[in-house]
């Protein structure tokens, strides 16, 4: 009897010994298979990475490039260019310190096309601040308030803003060289020139109101996109507190707006050196237009245009000139329109 319990006894044991194994095998089982997935999925990760970095490179390479290239290389090297003479013996620039600079004295003495310039090109920076500006506002909010046919007025008024500029221009070359003289002519009975056929007051007027109609849609799609971004409770808030419509354009919409503002106000400061007010599209880069309506961009570019390797210093110098006088004005306005303009709260 004894014996047996023995025997009972040493099988428990057994047992006990066999299922320890076995428990302590499975764990064993389950922490490499574990250990396993972990390293797979480590090095899944790790090859995800990888192809995330890849697709990132190669997207920011070539806008990468651009900005080297394009920009800074560019910049730097119209620079120094300003300070350099082109040698035709040795074909390479050699340093000329300011010649370019009293070259470009010189030409202003005794020439007034950049004297033109400089006013049309200021001219017409004042006609879109003081009219533009203000009939985009204005048009802006009545398509914002959804005022009768507002629709219909955004549609009609964005339509110069899609149509090629090239066909655009030839149409209104056609308006004003074409149509005008004949439907005066044939209501007055009197005969008059084309409005873009004499570099008179007359031309200058008639580019101005082309540029006004020309980027007319443009502002109005950004505003009136910007304006209904405005919070409604405040409008709501302003209505019941009996403001008019005019006091909430003036005290809400203006102010909520206004870094918008600011920012395209800004940036027609810089614009005053590069706006060809269509001239080129108008009468080419040959400087078929007359002289007297003339802006700084397009002095520059028709220059530029037709330039060889001894005339790129002295664009250069122009070029550095402009910046001088741009820089600083553009920083100021800035200074003026964050001091002086509305505040939102």
């Amino acid at each position: 009897m004894k014996r047996i319990k023995n025997i009972e006894k040493c099988d428990f044991f057994y047992k006990l010994k066999r299922k320890l194994k076995d428990g302590i095998y499975t764990l064993e089982v389950a922490l490499h298979n574990k250990l396993k997935r972990k390293r797979k999925n480590t090095a899944s990760i790790e090859r995800e990475n990888k192809l995330n970095l890849l697709f990132y490179i190669s997207l920011v390479t070539l806008p990468l490039l651009q900005v080297v290239v394009f920009y800074f290389y560019v910049n730097f090297n119209s620079f120094f260019l300003a300070f350099q003479e082109y040698n035709p013996v040795t074909l390479r620039y050699d340093w000329a310190l300011w010649k370019n600079f009293d070259n470009i004295w010189f030409f202003v003495s005794r020439e007034k096309t950049l004297l033109y310039c400089f006013r049309n090109s200021a001219l017409s920076y004042v006609v879109t601040l003081f009219i533009s500006l203000p009939l985009a506002l204005l048009f802006s909010q009545y398509i914002y308030k959804k005022g009768p046919a507002g629709g219909f007025f955004k549609t009609v008024l964005f339509i110069p803003s899609i149509i090629p500029e090239m066909i655009m221009t030839t149409m209104f070359l056609y308006f004003a060289d074409s149509f005008i003289p004949a439907t005066v002519k044939g209501i007055f009975g009197k005969e008059i020139a084309g409005l873009l056929t004499q570099g008179n007051t007359t031309m200058l007027i008639t580019l101005l109101c082309y540029s006004v109609f020309i980027s007319f849609g443009g502002n109005i799609i950004m505003y009136s996109s910007t304006m209904s971004g405005i919070d409604k409770s405040l409008v709501e808030a302003a209505q019941l507190d009996g403001a008019t419509q005019m006091q909430e354009f003036w005290h809400i919409t203006i102010p909520m707006i206004y870094p918008t503002l600011s920012t395209f106000i800004t940036v027609g400061v810089a614009g005053i050196f590069t706006h060809q007010l269509s001239l080129f599209s108008l009468f080419g880069a040959d400087g078929n237009a007359y002289n007297e309506v003339w802006t700084i961009g397009y002095f520059l570019y028709s220059r530029t245009v037709y330039a060889g390797s001894a005339n790129y210093p002295e664009l250069a110098a122009y070029g550095l000139l402009m910046t001088i006088i741009a820089v600083p004005l553009v920083f100021t306005v800035r200074y003026l329109l964050s001091k002086f303009g509305p505040k939102t709260d």
